[in-house]
């Protein structure tokens, strides 16, 4: 059995979590993010400075679609993540910081479901209206769902004009 270091973290309402390892740090959103000039359909939040080197800031609720269920609240937190292998790093916009754990890897459900591809698998804990399932996503694909998902938008937008 291979135990990974997750941190948890919220978008909004829901429990996401990025193996440690590729967290990099985390920051208010208003610290040094600089608005774009170009739309990207919204899901580009804007760029900061990390470590002398512009980068790009998504906008995760819309990526995810959970903007829609609660409101269009600005997330408090930037969290500055990057891929392994890769010298990149990317900026997440996420709510709170809910901890770091250690997990199974047995403990993770897997989905056969389209529409978590750019995940891991599933945390299941607890019962009833204590129950929380926490999303382990998997980066790498998280950025090509990400790629995939702003080229829409942007599709969808120069259409709308």
């Amino acid at each position: 059995m291979a135990r990974v270091k997750i941190l948890t973290f919220l978008v909004k309402d829901r429990h996401f979590a990025l193996p440690s390892g590729n967290i990099k740090e985390i920051t208010e959103s208003g610290r040094n993010l600089k608005k774009i000039f170009y739309d990207r359909g919204g899901a580009l939040k804007g760029l900061m400075s990390y470590e002398g080197d512009m980068i790009s800031v998504l906008n995760t609720p819309l990526l995810l679609e959970i903007d829609k269920e609660a409101g269009a609240a600005t997330e408090p937190l930037v969290l500055v993540s990057k891929e392994f292998g890769s010298d990149r790093p990317i900026g997440l916009l996420i709510t709170s910081i809910v901890g770091m754990e250690i997990i199974e890897d047995t403990s993770l459900k897997h989905s056969h479901d389209e529409a978590a591809s750019y995940t891991h698998g599933f945390i299941k804990e607890g019962k009833g209206d204590k129950q929380r399932v926490v999303t382990l996503l998997d980066l790498s694909k998280f950025l090509e769902y990400s790629s995939a998902k702003i080229s829409k938008l942007e599709g969808s937008a120069h259409s709308a004009s």
